[in-house]
């Protein structure tokens, strides 16, 4: 019914759905009540308000996508227990990327001028495209949804989820998110290009991981201790993203508290989302200019600056952007930058306009990448470079990065774009559908108790910005997300067992048995 254990809605009920049973849940309630309101104003919105280099069709396909994000939104509110909401997350991004866009001036492709795009009707076909595999998200997600109800009684998904009856140790948690903040900030800081078996490392001491872990265990426990160890996790996660200029790491933290809070019906502190947007707005643009003084692309893309040298690194780039007093507003640029960068619009554009006119399908070529993401590189050595035959392959074929700037940059290529160039029409209606169906296997698989289904269903999807990537970004490195989060609760349930144990002294009140302590 969802991802907490029983015992554990008995304990802790959902306050968020039981103020909207009980017609006080304030701004949810009242945006489910007055939705087909909100539905039809916002289709009407894009139609009448959408800029004029775009096309009263592209508005309109624009709503629908609105439509889709609104819909799910809705749909996931009205549902009794804590869910997960895979598709409000899915749709809300198609919205951002490929749909926002049309309230913003047409912005030219990589090697196409925006208005060549338009004349062609690509920016119009490029929309229809994202409408269609939206829809066909939604038809595979209800099989995957079906289908997922049989995989969820096996016997091994099931047993995960007693094993941390009992609760982690506030310590031993305490310990696995030093480490985790820890070895990622060193992997991130110091290796460029660190070994195969960094990889394996990296899973297992996954920050998103951590979090929802510790998150989990906050919630069900409750206490002090594990709230400092929460804030404090995220705290230092948040500083270690700066000092890397991984910024997608600073903002990813305050994402999934707030998308966990929503998956649990809960009230979503305005503070965080003001952090969120704050942080996007003022820091994100000051990426580039950071790596750049800090000698990351001289130095083959490592950055070896101690923390005050970070520290004054970012001082200077700061005041050099927002206090340097120049001819416009650097409010406006960043907000014009940022929106630059959500926009794939014209990217998928770019497609249809190249495709199959100047450059042939691909018939599945990039699809192979998806068998190869399944088998460990532990096992086969020699697997070849994923992001070499997606991405990288895709820049160099439409001509918009030369193979030497493939080594530090990486352009984005859609999911819509990599389905049309591979089968055309067809090609996204089975890229579509078989995320949907994806999605509905996670979707039912998180109905089953327990942590284990929490932080798995939650790893996938964090990994990946729906429909912003190939298909390989959906599936990739799956198993090897299964296996980590698989002993990484395990191990850290039977040490917390252990300690129990002993604290006990093995005597009365211990039972040994799947769920530890009984």
């Amino acid at each position: 019914m969802n991802g907490l254990a029983p015992e554990v809605m008995s304990v802790r009920p959902f306050p968020g759905w039981r103020r909207i049973k009980q017609g006080k849940s304030g701004f949810m309630r009242r945006f489910v009540a007055v939705h087909p309101l909100v539905m039809a104003s916002s289709l009407l919105l894009h139609l009448i308000g959408h800029h004029p280099d775009y096309t009263l069709l592209d508005g309109l396909l624009a709503g629908f996508l609105s439509l889709f994000a609104i819909g799910s939104v809705v749909r996931h509110v009205s549902r009794q227990g804590e869910a997960l909401p895979i598709l409000s997350w899915a749709f809300l991004i198609l919205y951002v990327y490929f749909g926002l866009p049309v309230f913003f001036p047409g912005m030219d492709s990589e090697t196409v001028a925006f208005q060549d795009l338009k004349d062609s009707g690509a920016v119009t076909l490029a929309l229809l495209a994202i409408v269609v595999m939206g829809g066909c998200m939604l038809a595979g997600y209800a099989g995957g949804r079906v289908f997922g109800g049989r995989m969820a009684d096996t016997r091994l998904l099931r047993s995960a989820g007693g094993w941390s009856r009992a609760g982690i140790f506030p310590g031993v948690l305490f310990i696995y998110a030093l480490m985790s903040v820890s070895i990622s900030y060193l992997i991130y800081r110091y290796i460029a290009h660190p070994p195969w078996y960094f990889f394996l490392v990296k899973v297992f001491f996954s920050p998103v991981l951590c979090q929802l872990i510790l998150l989990y265990e906050m919630k069900r426990q409750g206490g002090k201790t594990l709230r400092l160890a929460y804030i404090s996790f995220l705290a230092l996660s948040i500083i270690a993203a700066l000092i890397t200029s991984r910024l997608a790491y600073m903002i990813m933290p305050l994402v999934i508290h707030i998308v966990v809070a929503f998956g649990r019906h809960e009230r979503i502190n305005p503070l965080l989302l003001a952090a969120m947007i704050l942080g996007m707005v003022l820091v994100n643009p000051l990426k580039l200019q950071y790596r750049a003084a800090a000698g990351f692309f001289d130095q083959g893309g490592e950055i070896e600056h101690s923390l005050s040298r970070s520290i004054d690194l970012w001082g200077m780039v700061f005041a050099e952007k927002w206090m340097s007093g120049g001819q416009s507003s650097p409010w406006l640029e960043s907000l014009t930058g940022l929106s630059s960068r959500m926009n794939l619009l014209s990217t998928v554009a770019e497609t249809f306009y190249k495709v199959p006119d100047l450059l042939d399908h691909e018939y599945g070529s990039t699809w192979m990448a998806v068998p190869y993401a399944f088998v460990p590189r532990l096992i086969w050595r020699e697997k070849p470079d994923l992001t070499a035959i997606t991405n990288d392959y895709y820049c160099i074929k439409f001509g918009q990065l030369s193979r030497s700037e493939t080594d530090f940059i990486s352009l984005s290529f859609p999911l819509a774009t990599e389905g049309y160039w591979n089968m055309g029409w067809l090609g996204v209606v089975f890229a579509g559908g078989l995320v949907g169906f994806w999605f509905g296997l996670l979707g039912r698989w998180f109905s089953i108790p327990g942590l284990f289904s929490f932080a798995f269903c939650y790893v996938c999807l964090f990994n990946v910005k729906p429909g912003t990537g190939p298909l390989v970004d959906v599936f990739g490195s799956v198993p090897q997300k299964f296996l980590a989060v698989f002993v990484v609760i395990y191990l850290l349930t039977k040490v917390s067992n252990l300690l129990r144990r002993l604290s006990l002294g093995g005597g009365q009140g211990y039972r040994k048995g799947r769920g530890g302590i009984v």
